[in-house]
């Protein structure tokens, strides 16, 4: 949960700072986000990326998750249809695109920078980005899935698509 206000907060004050209101007509462009510049707003994130980061690869399971995963972002072991209050296996998603995130990412896994699991996490990630998924269960709509999406995108930051940043953004603005 204070991942999710955190993120919010960063976000906030970002847009806050870096766009002042010059006037209050709705046609008018205005710049939604710039980089953070924050030092102490990076300090943050900074640390709580090193925290999501701080875990073990367990190599077996990266290599089934990419060997696994379908053409279109997707797990077979994942029932996506049952969106009920508590058959939602989505979850299983979002732990993987994290899995693949931190292995993709930490500086000392055997994973970092490799082709074929930015791959495969873009391709969860975009296959997510396409379904939208809602449960039945009002948790994981507004903490769950949230909480974990601002994990991954925390991890993955620099590394996402323009499409993907895109999505990133208009999380930020509603």
């Amino acid at each position: 949960m204070y991942k999710l206000y955190l993120f919010l907060f960063m976000a906030t004050v970002s847009v806050a700072q870096n766009n002042p209101v010059v006037a209050p007509h709705l046609s008018e462009p205005v710049e939604l986000v710039k980089e953070v510049n924050n030092p102490d707003l990076v300090k943050i994130r900074n640390r709580v990326t090193d925290d999501l980061l701080n875990t073990t690869i367990d190599q077996t399971a990266i290599n089934k998750l990419i060997q696994s995963q379908k053409p279109d972002g997707s797990w077979a072991d994942i029932n996506y249809l049952d969106v009920s209050r508590t058959g939602f296996q989505h979850s299983e998603h979002l732990a993987n695109m994290l899995v693949l995130a931190q292995a993709f990412k930490q500086k000392d896994s055997p994973f970092k920078n490799k082709k074929n699991v930015k791959k495969a996490f873009s391709t969860a990630l975009d296959f997510w980005l396409d379904h939208d998924f809602i449960c039945d269960n009002w948790w994981w709509n507004e903490m769950g899935t949230p909480g974990r999406m601002i994990d991954i995108l925390l991890v993955m930051d620099k590394d996402l698509t323009e499409r993907q940043h895109l999505i990133k953004l208009l999380a930020v603005l509603t």
